[in-house]
């Protein structure tokens, strides 16, 4: 297992000026911005290229310190034309950063249990197929 991404996660009260039931999927290089919005909440997730890879058996647990250090790179980023980044995270419920180790497997079976789909491979940060997946037929 190796983690090459970490994210900054957490939930924040809903803001005038934002749709009640809204997706923003924003990619750059290094980083991505995925913004789901609810009646009563915001959650949002910022997967960020880590430095340096870390590799099993070595495991990151992050502080508060930490994920305030990544927030803090963002904090101007912008999510609307009257909303940034950071009035999100200094008005969050919760946050936290965490790693995404990925790994491949040789076999994906093991008796009868057999792994498909999104369990069975790594889901891209950015996917080209977000374009098409609210495509009406």
């Amino acid at each position: 297992m190796v983690a090459n991404y970490s994210c900054l996660l957490g939930i924040a009260p809903m803001r005038p000026g934002l749709g009640m039931n809204d997706m923003t999927f924003v990619c750059n290089k290094g980083y991505t911005f995925q913004f789901l919005t609810q009646p009563d909440a915001i959650y949002f997730m910022i997967h960020h290229k880590l430095p340096e890879p870390i590799c099993w058996p070595n495991r990151v647990r992050y502080t508060e310190k930490d994920a305030e250090r990544v927030a803090a790179k963002f904090a101007d980023h912008p999510i609307t034309e009257t909303l940034v980044f950071g009035d999100l995270w200094r008005s969050r419920i919760r946050g936290h950063l965490i790693s995404l180790e990925e790994g491949v497997l040789e076999h994906f079976f093991f008796g009868r249990t057999v792994l498909i789909g999104d369990a069975a491979h790594k889901v891209g940060l950015c996917l080209r197929a977000m374009d098409y997946a609210f495509v009406p037929w």
